[in-house]
């Protein structure tokens, strides 16, 4: 009955409960494990463990005279609670100076100004009943002598339908199947004429879901103004056109952005030398690396046998094996 702080059993009360605190907290998570032993038991797993995904936007000065290549593997480091995280590029990347300086909806016969600068604000490329005709134009700095580079990698931010499941990169449990897209044809206005841009790479299906694309570049690129575009000064143009089909609902954008490139948290190490554990009753020899975990499919193990380990009578040295 005696509640006081400094009365003995108040103090005992005290000690019982800081012990049973941690105790509870593991009896709390019985359900949790009920759970997964219920969905084991009929056969679910655990999605095993991956690597971080990130974008990556590179930025080249405007007065730069060529585009920057970023090899394959290139890394990046990010900070975190747990010290630096390092990502590499996954593609090789032709990171052009400038940025994107226009872009335009056309539809009808009349260019649609689009700020390209807002990254957060929903814009139809093609309108609200896209058809075929309807094109997407994205202007580029016009330098004399400078051109992007034999490829260019746009990276398109696609808003979902509302209620949409979450993808599996912002913890979705499945990929959603990518919905059919009309037939899209990329090209560049060279001067007055429209040339072909091979698509190498689309992620982004059509601009039905979020992704990077990369185009290869024709050999020469010159400036010029879409026909009827109120546009005074010529540019590098980039026009995505619907040429056959429909969507079954308009694509809504949120930014197009250029010098796009994904990334994953991993750290490539090379001319690893590997260090042999001691073998146990004649078993294959085991090999240890200095850095775990590997990513599955990326360990290439080569083997020099090129020495010359013969034993020469006298020599207990073996030739080509210097001490």
């Amino acid at each position: 009955t005696n509640r006081r702080a400094d009365d003995a059993g108040i103090a005992l009360a005290h000690l019982f409960s800081e012990e049973m605190e941690p105790v509870l907290q593991r009896l709390n998570q019985l359900p949790e494990n009920s759970f997964i032993q219920f969905l084991q038991s009929a056969g679910i797993k655990s999605l095993p463990a991956i690597p971080a995904e990130a974008l990556l936007q590179f930025s080249v000065s405007n007065s730069a005279l060529q585009p920057v290549y970023v090899p394959a593997g290139f890394q990046v480091g990010a900070s975190s609670a747990n010290g630096m995280v390092i990502f590499e590029t996954n593609t090789d990347l032709y990171a052009m100076p400038g940025s994107i300086q226009e872009i335009y909806a056309f539809g009808h016969g009349l260019y649609r100004s689009i700020d390209p600068t807002q990254t957060s604000t929903p814009f139809l490329p093609f309108g609200s009943h896209p058809a075929p005709g309807l094109a997407f134009f994205i202007g580029l700095p016009a330098t004399a002598g400078v051109l992007p580079g034999p490829q260019i990698s746009l990276g398109i931010e696609v808003q979902g339908p509302a209620g949409q499941v979450p993808p599996v990169s912002t913890g979705g449990v499945a990929p959603l199947p990518a919905p059919l897209s009309p037939l899209l044809g990329w090209d560049v206005l060279d001067g007055n004429t429209y040339r072909e841009a091979r698509v190498l790479q689309d992620e982004t299906s059509g601009l039905v879901q979020s992704g990077i694309v990369t185009l290869e570049l024709p050999d020469t690129w010159n400036p010029g103004i879409p026909q009827g575009a109120p546009d005074t000064a010529p540019r590098l143009w980039i026009r995505l056109q619907v040429l056959y089909g429909s969507y079954p609902s308009p694509p809504t954008l949120l930014s197009v952005q250029a010098n796009m490139v994904r990334a994953t948290a991993v750290q490539s190490f090379y001319n690893e030398v590997l260090t042999p554990l001691p073998g146990i009753n004649n078993q294959p020899s085991v090999m240890t690396l200095s850095q775990t975990p590997v990513l599955p499919g990326s360990l290439y193990l080569s083997v020099d046998d090129t020495a010359d380990l013969t034993f020469s009578p006298g020599n207990a040295t073996p030739h080509g094996v210097s001490g």
